[in-house]
């Protein structure tokens, strides 16, 4: 059995002003080492909020209310802003849905990864230079050092999600959290984003959560699956056991989705 980088214990989450109203309720989620957890669920179910929370970035109109997050035997719940900060971005990294607005528009892609390596680690500007331009050679960024001088804007949508998985793991982090990485790109994008993920899993020994909407392209990746439906999960358990044979009503309705 695989050690577990983190453990999700029993975690709820409401609304500040309205307790009642339970954005995450009582979930308890395990992500092995080296594995690919799937968070799945429609819009509203609650999969964006519980990324968020491991990274520390409740939004401040919602609370934790219960429940820990230990991540490297440490419990982030526990931790102060700055303590948080030096967690994010070293240690578990974060793809955004939309790279257009993960990125400055005012600055070039490459200042952009390396300011996020910059405030972990000090290195000179040549260092920065050539660390910036591997990543990007890693995530598959054909002319480096052109995409790293260019404008977010001046860049397709596959080559920005590129350079925003490049920011992620600047600085070898543990985890990868993937919050509908490839829902604004075409078929065949998606399929090449989904190899690059595996490859950087077998590469860097991350585990990675990816979270989406479509059970049928999570599973085409992940070992094991969490569905989630107004807060809770409904079902987890292989990818593959939940593709050939989902028990709950909702987790059956998302593979019918999926034409699988």
């Amino acid at each position: 059995m695989k050690t577990s980088l983190l453990t999700i214990r029993d975690l709820s989450i409401a609304l500040v002003d309205s307790p009642q109203r339970v954005i995450i309720d009582h979930v308890s989620l395990a992500v092995p080492q080296g594995a690919v957890v799937g968070i799945v669920g429609g819009s509203g179910s609650g999969k964006t909020t519980l990324g968020l929370s491991v990274l520390g970035l409740v939004p401040p109109a919602m609370r934790v209310s219960s429940g820990e997050i230990i991540f490297e035997g440490q419990n982030v719940l526990r931790l102060s802003a700055r303590e948080h900060g030096a967690v994010r971005g070293r240690r578990i990294g974060m793809i955004f849905q939309e790279p257009m607005s993960a990125f400055d528009p005012v600055f070039t892609i490459g200042s952009q990864i390396a300011e996020t390596i910059f405030a972990h680690e000090r290195l000179t500007r040549d260092e920065l230079g050539r660390r910036v331009l591997g990543l990007l050679d890693r995530v598959g960024v054909q002319g480096a050092e052109r995409v790293a001088r260019s404008y977010p804007h001046e860049l397709s949508g596959g080559l920005r999600q590129r350079a925003m998985i490049a920011q992620a793991i600047a600085c070898g982090p543990s985890l990868l959290i993937a919050d509908e990485p490839t829902s604004s790109l075409d078929v065949t994008l998606q399929a090449h984003m989904m190899e690059l993920f595996r490859q950087l899993k077998k590469d860097m020994g991350l585990s990675i959560i990816l979270i989406s909407h479509d059970l049928g392209m999570v599973s085409r990746l992940a070992d094991e699956v969490a569905i989630m439906c107004e807060g809770k999960i409904v079902e987890q358990g292989a990818a593959q056991d939940i593709m050939i044979k989902p028990n709950h009503t909702y987790a059956q309705k998302l593979v019918e989705a999926g034409g699988l």
